[in-house]
């Protein structure tokens, strides 16, 4: 753990300095590897779906035709897609393929011993997915009147558009190897509510829906990466897994990395590296009691504001998260209150506070053990309010507490580094090592 400590404060100090630009590479790298020791082994657990390792039935190959324009290459990707039938492989060659003008939606409907894959013929030269335009989705799956399920995306460039991805009606969609960005809103979105005569009707909820290896950058519009869920429990998705994806350069309105929605639930969020956000690079939610979701191993930093946000009914755990601009790790009532949170051998840095927590107060169910906290020139942490009945144990921490339920002990060697610069933490990380 210290070692992991002494990596993420050098990292902070490579990000917040122009001059340390040559060492970020390694000290990301430096930082990812230590979190992969770190975490907790869970062999019996995969972050893939249960039909993996299914093999198709039947496998297609479609070719880029040089002789045809882009959007007459889309038109005949498009046609072929909606022809695909249970246990169909569709690989597509690389080239650039503009997809239909108007709204159009993936409807298929595979099954669990017969998923349909649509992926790369060849993953080092992965096909562009793209409109002519930026008023639709490139990919809405599912659809207004259809479904998806069953479905793998495998090694896709997905870009330009509105939105990249739109989940709908969906099921078993699994999202693997694909490079979402450069859209003029949310990357990928699960939010979905039809409306008619000007009323909500149906949301579109999802469901073991896994989204893993990609990565997700340069967004604008509202600018999510992910927005999975809806305000107020209107729209929820269960049993996601977003995993080992490269989230970056987040922007737009809002800017979120990673948003999961209150109401959504047992959901995990595991080893994403999450970084260059304008909004928090992860914003959880509560599950309204409905059991709990899982923040885990992430490296998250680069935020424009707090850099880890959970509200409750959650186990954040593993986590290494730096703060520039603003605290590295809030907790605080949202669209429900902080109740059922676990906090757990996380590494929160920050050159100012380091974390801010509000309203755990004689709440149900709250624990903060095995963390450490380091804050650079300000306050290790705040609980706002109280600390009354949290459960907290084998903390360390650097800098002021206030409110304290105890279970910290102090540690003042870290910001040593510091006196040293870039180079001076370099030496330090590698005789921690």
């Amino acid at each position: 753990m210290r070692k992991l400590l002494t990596a993420a404060v050098f990292l902070l100090a490579v990000c917040s300095y122009p001059s340390s630009t040559p060492h970020l590479d390694q000290a990301t790298e430096i930082v990812a590897q230590l979190l992969r020791e770190a975490a907790i082994p869970q062999p019996s657990i995969s972050i893939y779906p249960p039909w993996q390792n299914v093999a198709p039935l039947r496998e297609l190959v479609i070719l880029h035709d040089p002789t045809l324009t882009n959007q007459v290459n889309g038109e005949k990707l498009v046609t072929t897609i909606e022809r695909l039938i249970p246990g169909d492989s569709l690989l597509v060659g690389p080239g650039r393929w503009v997809l239909r003008r108007d709204k159009w939606a993936v409807d298929l409907r595979g099954r669990s011993d017969a998923p349909i894959w649509i992926q790369a013929l060849d993953l080092a030269k992965k096909p562009t997915l793209t409109l002519p335009h930026f008023n639709q989705n490139v990919l809405n799956l599912g659809g207004e009147t259809g479904k998806c399920e069953y479905v793998c995306f495998r090694g896709l460039e997905i870009t330009g558009g509105d939105e990249g991805v739109k989940f709908y009606d969906c099921h078993d969609v699994w999202l693997h190897l694909c490079h979402v960005h450069h859209t003029t809103g949310t990357a990928i979105a699960a939010n979905v509510v039809l409306w008619v005569n000007g009323k909500p009707t149906t949301p579109m909820h999802t469901h073991h829906c896994y989204v893993t290896n990609c990565e997700v950058n340069n967004t604008e519009g509202k600018g999510e990466g992910f927005y999975i869920g809806g305000n107020d429990a209107s729209v929820i998705a269960s049993f996601w897994v977003i995993a080992e994806n490269n989230v970056h350069h987040t922007s737009g309105e809002q800017g979120d990395g990673i948003e999961l929605k209150d109401g959504s639930h047992h959901c995990w969020i595991l080893r994403n590296h999450v970084h260059c956000t304008q909004y928090p690079g992860i914003l959880v939610g509560g599950t309204r009691d409905n059991g709990v979701n899982i923040v885990a191993d992430n490296l998250v930093y680069g935020s424009g504001e707090a850099v880890l946000q959970v509200q409750g009914d959650a186990i954040v755990s593993g986590n290494v998260v730096l703060g520039f601009k603003d605290a590295a790790f809030v907790s605080h009532n949202h669209q429900e209150r902080t109740d059922d949170l676990w906090v757990l051998r996380n590494t929160f840095v920050a050159i100012g506070n380091a974390m801010e927590i509000y309203s755990w107060n004689d709440r149900k169910n709250m624990r903060f053990e095995d963390n450490q906290v380091c804050s650079l020139t300000g306050l290790a942490g705040t609980f706002h309010g109280g600390s009354r009945g949290v459960v907290s144990s084998s903390n360390v921490a650097r800098g002021k507490l206030i409110n304290s339920p105890g279970g910290f002990t102090f540690d003042d060697e870290i910001a040593h580094y510091m006196e040293h610069g870039v180079q001076g933490f370099l030496r330090a990380l590698v005789g921690a090592r």
